[in-house]
């Protein structure tokens, strides 16, 4: 092979191409260049290893043709795919490396301006071709079948093509043309009568051409195929090719080929008869196939040719077969040495004989009828013995002694009998020929139980006395007693043939993965069986501790209850004595619409049918106990279903209860209260420490006492000589972090029964739900070093649906959850719509000159996977949602446009024309000023609430909003994201979206929501191509976290992992 530059240059025209691959050879990147002559195919292969980073590494092939002194065709592990033969920067590269290996005396050449084409240019020229080839066939209407054949040459079988057009067939004579053809739709002439553009669409089978593509891409780096190959149109075909392609394309026949004749094979399915013929030859045996055949080995299947047949012999005929009918293909006989014929008749033939008739007298060589025996003793927890093999009395051997020769023995039974005992010894003495049994229990007991039952079938079993008498038990069968005694799930166990007092042992051991048990009484219990499984499970699910059992009786608190029924539920087989009052509780917690509690009788006609359900539902919880989240969806009316249930206990004027929310919301509980229930009534803890702590100390007739979480963590030692009827926290999540004051201070108050109230449990991560029912019932999510340990991690970082599954089934339970679209059909349509604006050219500026900083710094914040400073990431993430949200939020002396004021105004403006309500929210307080401003300059009406307004002026602004005509309320979603009831609203504008879902929605219902009578329209104005597309985005994936926990829904828990993170700044 003698190189070329102009050669390889003709290969490239591009000059990003040929650039790089000079960069990549001037960067010593090219770790090793070889050549190699095929002499069979005269082709030489030149291989260039190229290494970019440390991880990334490529090997390039050029086959340069000898002959025609040109490159053939190239390929790359990089897979870029190029046209007209053309090559990718790797290729390039190792060409260059040659070339200059070559001649060391010449110096780098750059090539000229001229010399080679633009990108542009490049994509100009290949558009144009195609084009032209386009229109060519477009007048082109021809229907072509591509027909294989097989070729047998020099033993071995090769495929060929033919194509077949009106009735006439041509020859495929060189398959690298008709490739390269097919790959660049270019012409070929066959004759006078067949000349046509190759393009998929001219034939009548594709699925064979595709075939016949992988396979020839696949030949070109295949070093066998070159070997292999005969000439341009024949390709050899590895065995699982060919699997393929006899399954996929060969029906009834196919023709073959051999000895210059030519003629239709029929395909059978059925096995071929064959006969292998035995002769006696002086001191020899000869042996031959009684015809004519040559059999193809597939990967997993056998084909066999004899005569006009074409046989397809399964994979257990091809298993045992193969070998010797290989060896056929290119030998016309076998010679066997008589001393040799015993061992050949016991390894070969007697493989082969259920699938070929033998032709000769070799029945004195079948092996003997052989007796197994096995001996077996049992000592100092030992299991030791011997394998003996009998031909009649007086000719044995012991399997596994060295010096163990013979004649006419059977060696396939043999070899059975003595690797089925291998599975289960764990040394042999093979100067004794003996063998034992010691690894451990679980292994003797293992081969007791089991293994004597497998040996039984091809051995007599010589057992001692002391084996006979290990008692092994195969299962137990165990009755569990569930009642209730003063709040507590109690559980009494009983086995029919064991203590049980013995069941946390035995339980010990099962969880260990040991096969057995044994048992004070000397009996081995197998605990592999059902009913051990379902015990397991059974306890498994209660989540026990030590100090939890007692003997074969485990006690854990009522609330375990619930789990244990979805347990059992799934178990059959245990016999289950349920006492009246455990029967009772299953019964009311899984039908609670038909439990009877009395709706208090002001509410009567103002709860709808859901919110008597969950009036019921609240009232079922109590009953037993229990305590649980009212998540129902937003605006669907969970306050007026706790007032119900505070209306309930004021009958009762010793039952008070204490309602904790955020300060914001404490006038909203106040107002909400007065509206449905005259009976109640409340003493309203705020004002100053003093003014709070006489409140408090009052000796009041109010049955509800309000505060909130900031009054209540400073308050909470004022309550200590209280407890309450009904402890409530609205906004439950704001006790998410379990180490806050907020999550402290409710923890501290004393209550007969707790609640919370949420939109959505869980916002951020699954640690949030462990703190909440830490608050309504401690224990229940266990501790939280457990909890992290079996729930969090596995859920978060390994995606485990089972303990997903698991927490879910614990949970659901105790949390009510009931969203719109279910229970209040009459509510009006939500219509949510995403605006896209572009950025101006002076504001696209500002944003990619900023965001250019932010990736430069970005990269030194990690440590490993870990951010080292969440602030400032979270800062620099804010700097460009202000930059998307209007410029001058960052840049003062900014005098150009902001996209999304200006969409926003529009809709404004729009609404204003309409007569439509509109809420404005945003996280920026600073850029609700700015919208202020321009709602003056335009004389729009407007009313604004930030978390600077006082609860009372918060209150005012509300109610005004819904009575008079002011056109606009501007929101920060922090201050009133929750608890405002602005129905009077049709428009609901999101200026800019933040991660926490939620919080949007809940800022959406203050207008969409129960006592609304109009469609509401929901806008989210987004910047095209900038961060907020990409919290968008990442939006809906903590959304899946709570419908997999909350919901009857499936999900992905996801977090935000490092690269998701520096997603968001690409």
């Amino acid at each position: 092979m003698r190189l070329d530059l102009k050669e390889i240059q003709s290969h490239v025209n591009n000059k990003g191409i040929y650039q790089k691959g000079i960069e990549i050879y001037k960067n010593g990147l090219i770790k090793n260049i070889t050549v190699q002559y095929n002499k069979h195919t005269n082709c030489s292969l030149l291989i260039g290893e190229i290494s970019e980073t440390k991880r990334t590494k490529y090997t390039a092939i050029a086959t340069f043709d000898e002959e025609k002194q040109k490159f053939i065709r190239f390929h790359c592990d990089c897979v870029v795919l190029t046209k007209n033969n053309e090559i990718c920067p790797h290729m390039a590269a190792a060409l260059i490396a040659a070339y200059y290996k070559e001649h060391p005396e010449e110096t780098l050449e750059e090539p000229k301006p001229d010399q080679l084409v633009s990108d542009a240019e490049q994509l100009i020229r290949f558009y144009s071709n195609d084009y032209e080839k386009s229109l060519m066939l477009q007048d082109q209407h021809i229907d072509v079948t591509i027909i294989p054949q097989l070729e047998q040459i020099d033993k071995h079988v090769y495929v060929f093509f033919k194509l077949q057009h009106n009735k006439k067939q041509y020859i495929v004579r060189s398959l690298e043309d008709f490739v390269h053809a097919l790959q660049e739709r270019k012409s070929i002439s066959y004759g006078k009568e067949l000349s046509f553009i190759h393009h998929t669409e001219a034939f009548t089978n594709p699925e064979l051409l595709l075939f016949l593509l992988r396979e020839f891409e696949n030949r070109k780096i295949n070093e066998t195929y070159a070997e292999k190959n005969i000439n341009a149109k024949h390709m050899y075909l590895n065995p699982s090719a060919f699997d393929e392609f006899f399954w996929r394309f060969v029906k009834d026949k196919i023709n073959y080929k051999s000895q210059g004749k030519e003629e239709p094979l029929h395909v059978h399915s059925i096995l071929p008869h064959i006969s292998l013929v035995i002769e006696e030859k002086e001191d020899n045996f000869v042996l031959r196939l009684r015809k004519p055949m040559q059999y193809i080995s597939g990967s997993m299947y056998g084909y066999y040719i004899c005569g006009n047949n074409i046989y397809y012999c399964s994979a257990l005929f091809h298993d045992a077969c193969k070998r010797l009918l290989t060896y056929f293909n290119t030998h016309s006989e076998l010679v066997v040495e008589k001393e040799k014929m015993q061992d050949f008749y016991n390894s070969v033939l007697v493989e082969v004989q259920g699938y070929i008739q033998f032709l000769g007298d070799v029945e004195e060589y079948s092996p003997n009828t052989v007796t197994n025996r096995l001996y077996i003793d049992f000592s100092n927890n030992i299991v030791h013995g011997f394998l003996m093999h009998y031909y009649g009395e007086n000719a044995k051997y012991l399997a596994f002694k060295d010096d163990n020769q013979g004649t006419g023995r059977d060696v396939r039974e043999e070899t059975k009998a003595r690797l089925a005992l291998k599975k289960y010894i764990t040394s042999i003495d093979p100067l004794k020929g003996s063998f034992m049994i010691k690894k451990s229990m679980d292994d003797i007991y293992d081969f007791l139980s089991n293994g004597i039952s497998e040996m039984a079938n091809m051995c007599e079993i010589y057992a001692s006395d002391k084996v006979c008498k290990i008692n092994i038990l195969k299962r137990v069968n165990f009755s569990v007693g569930v009642k209730i005694e003063s709040n507590l799930l109690k559980l009494d166990f009983t086995g029919d043939v064991v203590d049980s007092k013995e069941l946390q042992g035995i339980l010990e051991a099962y969880k260990e993965k040991r096969k057995y048990y044994k048992l004070k009484d000397g009996s081995i219990l197998q605990l592999a069986n059902e009913s051990m499984e379902a015990i397991s499970s059974v306890v498994d699910s209660l989540h026990l501790k030590d100090e939890e059992w007692e003997g074969g009786t485990l006690s854990v608190p009522a609330y375990r209850s619930l789990t244990l029924d979805s347990t059992l539920k799934n178990y059959r087989n245990i016999d289950l004595d349920r006492d009246v009052y455990y029967k009772q509780l299953v019964k009311s917690m899984n039908n609670v619409g038909d439990n009877d509690y009395p709706i208090p009788a002001s509410m009567k006609k103002i709860l709808r049918n859901y919110q008597k359900e969950g009036y019921r539902w609240l009232k079922t919880m109590a009953t037993f106990g229990f305590g649980g989240i009212l998540a129902d969806d937003m605006g669907i009316g969970k306050t007026i279903q706790i007032i119900a249930l505070l209306e309930d206990a004021a009958s009762d004027p010793t039952k008070k209860s204490l309602v904790v929310c955020p300060a914001s919301l404490i006038l909203n509980w106040e107002s909400e209260i007065k509206k449905f229930s005259s009976n109640i009534k409340m003493n309203i803890i705020m004002g100053n420490q003093e003014e709070r702590i006489r409140l408090i100390k009052a000796d009041t007739d109010a049955q509800v006492y309000i505060t909130s979480y900031d009054y209540l963590k400073r308050d909470y030692e004022h309550y200590e000589d209280r407890t309450f009827e009904y402890l409530i926290i609205d906004e439950a999540q704001f006790i998410k972090n379990q180490y806050t004051k907020n999550a402290e201070s409710v923890k501290m108050i004393k209550s007969k029964y707790k609640f919370a109230l949420t939109g959505t449990p869980i916002e951020n991560s699954i640690s949030e739900l462990w703190s909440i029912f830490d608050f309504l019932m401690p224990g229940y999510l266990f501790d939280y070093n457990y909890f992290k340990k079996f729930y969090e991690n596995p859920i978060i970082k390994y995606d485990d649906t089972e303990a997903l599954e698991d927490l879910r089934r614990m949970v659901e339970p105790f949390v009510l959850r009931r969203v719109k679209k279910d229970v209040l059909k009459e509510l009006p349509d939500k219509i949510e719509s995403t605006i896209l604006v572009d950025f101006d050219e002076e504001s696209k500026k500002l944003y990619d000159a900023n965001l250019s900083l932010i990736r430069k710094d970005l990269e030194t914040q990690f440590v490993g996977d870990k951010i080292k400073n969440k602030i400032l990431v979270i800062a620099m993430l804010t700097k460009l949602r202000q930059l998307c949200c209007a410029p001058q939020l960052l840049y003062e002396n900014y005098t150009g446009q902001a996209a999304k004021l200006q969409a926003c105004m529009e809709i404004v403006q729009n609404c204003k024309e309409t007569g439509k309500k509109v809420l404005i929210f945003s996280q920026f307080t600073s850029l609700l000023d700015i919208i202020a401003d321009q709602l003056l300059q335009e004389n729009i009406s407007f009313y604004m609430l930030t978390g600077e307004s006082s609860k009372n002026k918060r209150q005012e602004m509300v109610n005004a909003f819904n009575q008079d005509d002011t056109q606009v309320f501007l929101i920060s979603l922090k201050a009133g994201g929750t608890g405002l009831n602005l129905t009077s609203a049709e428009v609901v504008i999101h200026f800019d979206p933040w991660w926490n879902l939620s919080a949007q929605n809940q800022a959406t219902d203050r207008a969409h929501r129960y006592g609304q009578n109009k469609k509401v329209q929901v806008f989210k104005l987004i910047v095209r191509n900038s961060i907020e597309e990409k919290i968008l985005n990442l939006q809906g994936k903590k959304k899946e976290l709570s419908d997999a926990l909350i919901n009857e829904n499936e999900g992905i828990i996801t977090k935000m992992s490092r690269e998701d993170i520096l997603d968001l700044f690409m």
